[in-house]
């Protein structure tokens, strides 16, 4: 079971709600990884892209551990 759902959201602050437009790079979330940690949870991030067309091509740009607005995937058209 994912760490939010057992900590009842608490160390999690969503920026966006369900249906809003986002810019690349906008935060969506923001995590208290202490939080996780203390309660015994991996801080371990994935990530994950919805509703790419056929056509898009979506590269790797880092693995493992990055720095805050590191981008970690490119995708293109």
């Amino acid at each position: 079971m994912d760490a939010n759902i057992k900590l009842e959201g608490k160390g999690f602050h969503a920026l966006v709600a369900q249906g809003d437009h986002v810019d690349a790079g906008q935060p969506l979330v923001e995590v208290d990884f202490d939080a996780v940690r203390a309660a015994g949870f991996d801080p371990t991030v994935f990530v994950i892209v919805c509703e790419r067309s056929e056509n898009s091509t979506l590269r790797e740009h880092a693995s493992g551990p990055v720095a805050v607005k590191e981008p970690v995937v490119w995708l293109s058209e």
